[in-house]
């Protein structure tokens, strides 16, 4: 849809697929509360389907046909279209990575502030270096992820941190190009 700008169509996507979620695991998930806490791994469902359903499947996501751009290899000399393991490997990097990250060190401060265990064992200095090391972690991270942003506005290669492991990168497409499986190849022929 052409009404949505960049970055909102994927919220409102996400928002869609949480509800129907929602509708078809009512059994599972009995009342708000319930959806409350279990909105991350609804949020992480959601991108994997809509991820699963595009890039994936091999077409464009809203934000890329809304602004002409297509994904392409950049190992190889010539612009070919992503292997199907790179989409997976991107897409699995791009859903997985910030939630198993978040849960990692939110898992780590819970070690540290609780009483028992090892961590009573370890020096309150040594404790109190790692508590505010994970605290400045998650805005350290979400800030390398807005700078990659940026690095991605000013010279347009890579979106996400994921596409730049995978190899992935985007051109710009002409209006009026049909982008189907070999329009890439007869495009760039030309």
């Amino acid at each position: 849809p052409i009404f949505l700008e960049r970055g909102t169509e994927r919220a409102c996507v996400r928002a869609c697929v949480c509800v129907y979620v929602c509708h078809l695991t009512d059994f599972m998930f009995p009342g708000m509360r319930s959806v409350v806490r279990w909105q991350k791994e609804l949020s992480l469902a959601a991108d994997l389907c809509y991820f699963s359903l595009t890039t994936c499947c091999g077409y464009q996501t809203l934000g890329e046909e809304y602004s002409d751009v297509l994904q392409v290899d950049r190992s190889t000399p010539r612009l070919t279209v992503p292997s199907p393991l790179q989409r997976i490997v991107m897409i699995l990097l791009h859903t997985f990575t910030p939630y198993l990250l978040d849960k990692c060190l939110a898992r780590a401060q819970r070690y540290l502030t609780s009483d028992g265990g090892g961590a009573a064992a370890m020096s309150e200095q040594r404790r109190e270096t790692l508590l505010w090391l994970i605290g400045y972690a998650r805005p350290a991270v979400e800030w390398l992820h807005r700078a990659h942003q940026v690095l991605f506005f000013l010279n347009g290669a890579f979106y996400h941190l994921a596409k730049r492991i995978s190899a992935i990168r985007y051109i710009s497409v002409p209006r009026g190009v049909p982008v189907q499986q070999g329009a890439l190849q007869s495009w760039t022929k030309a």
